[in-house]
């Protein structure tokens, strides 16, 4: 018997493992938080979703992090109880606008940190500039 697998935007298979990419804000990100994510025991019933797995972010979770569910990919074959393992792609998403309050919030946390990816790496990489 043969069974062809629905090409899902959502569900990517790659042999018995799931892939999936979940959006997350950037400060559920920075600061970790608990989110919902779709996994193949979600079902929609009456009109209402059910069956969401809750999963934690850890603090300082970066954009392409993954998280991983052991055992809730894709059977491994039929009558088999295993299964293949549900990998979560973490897709940190910016806001596209901000309030004028969270401007200023922003800009006074801009001011107090050390923090800068870009001068830390010009600083590191400055022996590649022709001199």
């Amino acid at each position: 018997m043969k069974i062809e697998v629905k090409e899902n935007p959502y569900f990517q298979r790659k042999g018995d493992d799931i892939h999936v990419k979940l959006p997350v804000s950037f400060l559920d990100a920075i600061l970790g938080n608990t989110v919902k994510v779709i996994t193949l025991e979600t079902r929609f019933e009456n009109g209402i979703v059910k069956g969401l797995e809750e999963v934690k972010i850890p603090v300082g979770s970066q954009h392409g992090d993954y998280l991983t569910l052991r055992g809730r990919g894709c059977y491994v074959g039929i009558n088999k109880t295993s299964r293949g393992d549900f990998y979560i792609c973490l897709q940190v998403k910016l806001p596209k606008k901000i309030t004028p309050a969270t401007e200023r919030i922003l800009s006074d946390l801009c001011q107090t940190t050390s923090w800068n990816p870009n001068r830390d790496f010009i600083e590191k990489n400055k022996d590649i500039i022709d001199k």
